[in-house]
């Protein structure tokens, strides 16, 4: 299954476990050109993360792209 996944998607597989592994939690990612984002992680699906800068729910969320994240590193809490 996983690489019938990895060819529907085109995008790094690894980031949509980490995704169903971290959801909820704060994160921090970093992006093509070196932007770097901190935030919890609310929703994902095949091809986007979902992150809010801010821990309340009412907070709107910002889409990345997998194909764009070239770091992802769990911050805790």
């Amino acid at each position: 299954m996983r690489d019938s996944v990895k060819k529907q998607t085109h995008v790094p597989f690894h980031y949509y476990k980490l995704c169903q592994y971290f959801k909820g939690q704060r994160v921090e990612i970093e992006l093509q050109g070196g932007q770097i984002h901190q935030g919890m992680l609310r929703e994902f699906d095949s091809e986007t993360m979902y992150i809010s800068p801010h821990v309340g729910y009412n907070h709107r969320s910002y889409a990345y792209p997998f194909c764009e994240v070239v770091r992802f590193r769990p911050l805790g809490g």
